[in-house]
């Protein structure tokens, strides 16, 4: 077996099938609307009304508000499309990955059950299970919608002052390397407490 084919990511796309692309275009489409319609257009929306109401401008005034039905039709029409895709490719998923999970502790012999602890068992398949749903359920969503907000948030301030984005970009480049070494020690954390819970 291959590095690829071993590896965590390959095996998450794989479960998935043919129900991924649904999947992807529905959590990417959800991220970048929650990112733009909701987060990025309602900063510039915020912008236009504070200069409207301290230069006495209507077009300003007007633009904003155009601007706000705008992205709240667009939020409510398409968005709940986006989720529908990414819900329901999930749950066909974690059908899938239950049953065969199921399955598969059927299949194991007595001997395998009388070598290894019943507890260790169940609460690391219980566990594992738990947090591949939450990949396909929040993860990837977050992860989408973090860079398509990273990515927006930059451009508008490279816009309106780059100073300000040269700095956020030094200050997030510390934040991931800040949070990589911390996650290392909570999931190492998390391993001893799985096992001592298994005891």
């Amino acid at each position: 077996m291959s590095k690829k084919e071993n590896s965590g990511l390959y095996k998450l796309v794989a479960f998935m099938g043919k129900g991924f692309i649904p999947y992807i275009i529905g959590s990417l489409g959800n991220s970048a609307i929650n990112a733009f319609c909701f987060n990025l257009v309602m900063a510039v929306l915020m912008k236009d009304l504070f200069n409207a109401a301290s230069k006495g401008s209507k077009d300003l005034f007007m633009r904003a508000i155009i601007i706000a039905v705008l992205s709240l039709l667009i939020a409510v029409v398409i968005q709940p499309i986006f989720v529908y895709m990414s819900d329901k490719a999930r749950k066909k998923t974690m059908k899938k990955i239950r049953t065969k999970s199921y399955n598969h502790m059927t299949e194991l012999s007595i001997s395998y059950f009388e070598k290894n602890h019943s507890g260790n068992i169940m609460s690391r398949l219980t566990n594992d299970i738990k947090i591949i749903e939450d990949i396909y359920g929040n993860h990837i969503f977050q992860i989408a919608f973090i860079l398509f907000l990273g990515v927006g948030s930059l451009i508008l301030m490279f816009i309106y002052e780059w100073r300000l984005a040269l700095f956020a970009v030094i200050f997030e480049i510390l934040s991931i390397f800040i949070s990589v070494r911390i996650s290392k020690k909570v999931r190492d954390i998390s391993d001893d407490v799985q096992d001592k819970r298994s005891k």
